[in-house]
C-alpha cells in the first residue's frame, strides 16, 4: 500500500513533478556557468590566457564577462527558487488527497475495526504523517534534484576545467556521501519512533483530559500522570538522541567541502600540465566552497527526509488497508423503493449475525417490529443490547439475511438513506463545545427563528431552562464534552435532539439511566408514552420499571434472542428471564436502601 501511495504522490499531475527536475539541472547549470565565466573574468583582467572550452569566451570584454557570469548566478538561485515553490504547492496538494483518503476511510470504518487505535494515532496521522508523506515533493524530489545534479556536474567540471582526475574527487566524495547516508538512515528511525512515541503521548494525554474528573474521584491521577511523564521521558530521549545524531550530520557536511577543496587543490598543484592562473582558483574554490556547500548541506537531509516519509507513508497505508468484518453499506445507492408508507415505520431483521475476530457476538438475530411499537431489549451487560442497536444503523459489520424497514430492503440502501430512519440517543451522548441552542439543533450558529421549536423540545425532554443552571438560556455555552453539565442534563440534551429531528424510529440505547426516576417516569410519559407514540421505539435499559411502559421485551444472553413477548409473558414462559428480573430487583433495592441511609 505504501508502494501505491508512493506513486500516487509522485505520478500525479506528473508535468510538474518533471518540471522540478528540469528546474533543478539548469539550476546546476547556471551555477557551474557562473564561477566558469568567472574564471575567464579574472583571467582577462590580469591578461593571464585562459583555456576556453567553448571559443568565444577570450572576445568578450572582462565587463561583459562580469555581467554574464552575475546573471548566471542569479538565474541559478532563482530558478532553483521556483522549483522549490512549486514543490511546496504540490506537496499541499498531495496532502488534500492524501487527508480526503484518510477521510473516507475513516467514515467508512466501523468502531469494532480500529484494531484499538487511540484518538492520538488517528490525530497524528492527519497532523504529522500526512506532512510527513508529502514531504518527498516538499523537500526529497527538489532537495534530491537540487543535490544530484550538482554531484554530477561539479566532478565533470573539475575534471573538464582543470584537468583533475575524476578517481580522486569521486573516492572523496563518495566516502562523505556514504557517511551521510548512514547517519541519515539512523535519523530517520529516530524520526518514526519520535512520530510513535508523540502518537502514543497524545492518545494518553486526550485520555487524561477526557476523563480527569472521573480520575481524580477515582485516586487515579497520579499514576496516570506517572505514565504520561514516563512516556515523556522516553520521547525526550529520543529526541536528545536525534539531535545529537542531526549535529552530527550537520558537522559532515559542513567539513565536506573543506575536505574536498584540499583535496582538488593538492590534486590541482600536483598535476596540472600548465601553470595555475588566478581565474582556475579563483573558479576552483568557488564550486567547492560555494557552488557545493548547499548540496553537501542537503545531502544527509535528503536521505533523512525520505526515509522518514516512507515511514509515514506506511502507517498511512497501514490505516488505509484496514478493514471492516462482515457487512459494508454501499455507498450513494438508492433504497427500494417498492413501497412508499410514511406511516409507521415497521422492522423485519432475519439471521443477523455479527463476527469479530473468533467472537461470534450477535447469533441469529430473528424479529419483527410493527408500526407504533415499543420495544425494549434487556439482558446482562455484554449480552450484545448495544451491539444489536448499532448493527440497526449499520455501525457494525453485521450480516443479515432480511433486512427490511417499512416494506422496503434495505439491504440495497446506501448508509446515509439508512440514518435518515433513525434518531440515535447513546448512553453518553456527544454534546460539542457550542451554545444550548447549537447543541439541539446540531449545527453551528442556529437562527434564532427556531428557538420556539428548541423550547418544546426541550421542555418535553423535561430539561427546564429557569430550574437548572443555564444563565444564558440557549445562548449558554456549554463546555467541552459537556464540562459543565451533569449526566442526567447530557442524556436530556441528547434526547431533546432527537425529538427535534423527528425521524421514525428512536433507538435509545440505555438513554435514561442517568436520570432520576421521577425524571424517567416524567421523559417516558411526555416523549416515549405521548409525542413519540406514533413512532417506532427501540430501548435498551437497566431500569426494570421501564418495562412495565413497552409492548414488548427483547431477552438476550450471550448475542441471542432467547425469549420475546410481553413482561407478564416472559415471566411466565421464561425461567431465565424471571430469575434476570428477580436478580435485578433485589439490586435496585439495594441501591434505593443505601441512598436513604446516606
Amino acid at each position: 500500500m505504501a508502494s501505491q501511495l508512493f506513486r500516487l504522490i509522485l505520478l500525479h499531475r506528473w508535468q510538474w513533478r518533471l518540471g522540478i527536475l528540469l528546474l533543478s539541472f539548469l539550476s546546476a547549470l547556471f551555477g557551474i556557468l557562473g564561477p566558469y565565466i568567472q574564471k575567464h573574468f579574472i583571467d582577462s583582467l590580469l591578461s593571464v590566457p585562459s583555456k576556453d572550452l567553448f571559443g568565444f569566451e577570450s572576445q568578450l570584454s572582462p565587463f561583459l564577462l562580469m555581467l554574464i557570469a552575475l546573471c548566471f548566478l542569479l538565474l541559478s538561485q532563482g530558478v532553483g527558487f521556483i522549483a522549490n515553490y512549486i514543490g511546496m504547492k504540490e506537496s499541499i496538494l498531495s496532502q488534500q488527497i492524501l487527508s480526503k483518503k484518510l477521510y473516507e476511510k475513516t467514515m467508512t470504518l466501523h468502531p469494532d475495526s480500529l484494531q484499538g487505535k487511540t484518538v492520538g494515532e488517528m490525530v497524528s496521522l492527519y497532523a504529522t504523517d500526512v506532512m510527513g508523506a508529502t514531504i518527498f515533493l516538499e523537500q526529497s524530489l527538489p532537495i534530491g534534484a537540487a543535490t544530484l545534479f550538482p554531484l554530477i556536474l561539479a566532478p565533470l567540471a573539475l575534471h573538464l576545467l582543470f584537468e583533475i582526475p575524476l578517481t580522486q574527487v569521486l573516492l572523496t566524495m563518495g566516502v562523505i556521501i556514504f557517511i551521510n547516508s548512514y547517519l541519515a538512515l539512523r535519523q530517520s528511525k529516530f524520526f518514526t519512533r519520535f512520530k510513535q512515541l508523540a502518537a502514543d503521548r497524545l492518545g494518553l494525554v486526550n485520555e487524561w483530559i477526557l476523563n480527569i474528573k472521573s480520575l481524580k474521584v477515582m485516586g487515579w491521577i497520579d499514576a496516570f500522570e506517572t505514565k504520561i511523564h514516563a512516556m515523556r521521558v522516553k520521547e525526550t530521549t529520543n529526541r536528545v538522541a536525534m539531535v545529537t545524531n542531526g549535529q552530527t550530520m550537520n558537522s559532515i557536511s559542513s567539513t565536506a567541502t573543506f575536505i574536498i577543496n584540499i583535496v582538488a587543490i593538492t590534486v590541482l598543484v600536483n598535476h596540472h600540465q600548465s601553470q595555475v592562473t588566478p581565474g582556475e582558483l579563483l573558479s576552483l574554490l568557488w564550486i567547492l566552497g560555494v557552488f557545493l556547500s548547499r548540496p553537501f548541506r542537503q545531502l544527509p537531509w535528503f536521505f533523512t527526509f525520505g526515509f522518514d516519509g516512507w515511514t509515514s507513508l506506511k502507517r498511512i497505508g497501514h490505516f488505509l488497508q484496514l478493514q471492516n468484518q462482515g457487512r459494508e453499506w454501499p455507498h450513494g445507492v438508492s433504497a427500494d423503493e417498492t413501497n412508499t408508507e410514511t406511516e409507521g415505520p415497521s422492522i423485519e431483521v432475519q439471521n443477523l449475525n455479527l463476527k469479530i475476530g473468533k467472537e461470534h457476538l450477535l447469533k441469529n438475530i430473528n424479529f419483527s417490529i410493527k408500526q407504533k411499537e415499543f420495544v425494549a431489549i434487556v439482558g446482562e451487560v455484554g449480552s450484545g443490547k448495544s451491539l444489536l442497536l448499532l448493527s440497526l444503523i449499520g455501525e457494525t459489520g453485521a450480516s443479515m439475511d432480511v433486512y427490511r424497514i417499512n416494506h422496503r430492503n434495505i439491504l440495497s440502501a446506501s448508509h446515509q438513506e439508512l440514518c435518515r430512519h433513525f434518531a440515535y440517543v447513546p448512553q453518553e451522548g456527544f454534546v460539542m463545545s457550542a451554545t444550548l441552542r447549537d447543541n439541539i439543533a446540531f449545527d453551528y450558529d442556529v437562527n434564532s427563528k427556531m428557538d420556539s421549536r428548541i423550547y418544546h423540545c426541550l421542555e418535553l425532554s423535561q430539561l427546564n431552562l429557569d430550574q437548572e443552571p443555564f444563565p444564558e438560556r440557549l445562548d449558554t455555552e456549554i463546555g467541552e464534552r459537556g464540562v459543565n453539565l451533569s449526566g442526567g442534563q447530557k442524556q436530556r440534551v441528547n434526547i431533546a435532539r432527537a425529538d427535534f429531528y423527528d425521524c421514525p424510529v428512536i433507538l435509545l440505547d440505555d438513554s435514561l439511566s442517568a436520570l432520576d426516576v421521577n425524571t424517567e417516569a416524567q421523559v417516558m410519559q411526555s416523549l416515549l408514552k405521548g409525542r413519540w407514540a406514533h413512532k417506532t421505539r427501540i430501548l435498551t435499559t437497566h431500569r426494570l420499571s421501564a418495562l412495565k411502559e413497552v409492548d414488548r421485551i427483547f431477552f438476550l444472553e450471550d448475542g441471542e434472542i432467547l425469549a420475546q413477548g410481553t413482561l407478564n409473558e416472559l415471566l411466565q414462559s421464561s425461567i431465565k428471564f424471571k430469575y434476570f428480573i428477580e436478580t435485578h430487583q433485589s439490586t435496585e433495592k439495594s441501591k434505593v436502601s443505601h441512598e436513604v441511609e446516606n
